[in-house]
């Protein structure tokens, strides 16, 4: 039932060979790296600014901390993330890359959602990858701000898929055919649940 409601509500539509989402901002996912049994959430449920994003072991019911909202940048292909924290009490904090600095191993955080090219580092295309063994889509998450003929995106930092490891931007990792490496790089993958 999770499944076909998530089916349902995000209405999903093939734009140029990569899966775009058009997800209303009230429906809530959890997303799970690839293969383990950490979800992505805010560091001990904080509402504060700079708050560091960080994998957590993934609730059965998750918690605010780990429900994520969705909202379109308006012709972009883009998304922001935003925290089921701040929904009505402050729908403007989003995930972005700290200090806007695009190097490898930089950490996420919540700040406020930046409208402007500047806020760049908020923006994530949802680009689909595959479905893990229960069937649930997988998806790695490029960040708009990419310096030129790279691309970053989010991941578990240094791998280590432990609750309470931080999440950040790092290159990402494919194999040498060009295709998703969810085997050697498992952390830059996050599937709905």
């Amino acid at each position: 039932m999770r499944k076909s409601m998530f089916g349902l509500a995000l209405g999903l539509a093939t734009l140029g060979g990569n899966l775009a989402l058009s997800a209303p901002a009230h429906a809530a996912i959890q997303w799970r790296n690839f293969a383990s049994n950490v979800c992505l959430a805010v560091a001990g449920a904080s509402q504060n600014i700079g708050a560091s994003v960080i994998v957590a072991t993934c609730e059965a019911s998750p918690s605010a901390s780990q429900r994520w909202y969705s909202s379109n940048v308006p012709n972009t292909g883009y998304y922001y993330f935003d925290s089921g924290l701040f929904t009505g009490s402050a729908p403007d904090k989003v995930i972005g890359v700290a200090q806007g600095v695009m190097n490898n191993g930089t950490s996420l955080i919540t700040w406020t959602k930046q409208t402007t090219s500047a806020g760049y580092n908020q923006q994530w295309e949802w680009v689909s990858a595959f479905s893990d063994g229960n069937g649930n889509s997988c998806y790695y998450f490029k960040n708009r701000a990419s310096p030129a003929n790279t691309t970053k995106v989010m991941g578990v930092l240094g791998g280590v898929r432990n609750p309470g490891t931080a999440v950040g931007i790092w290159d990402w990792f494919k194999t040498s055919s060009g295709g998703p490496d969810f085997n050697g790089h498992p952390d830059q993958y996050w599937c709905v649940y």
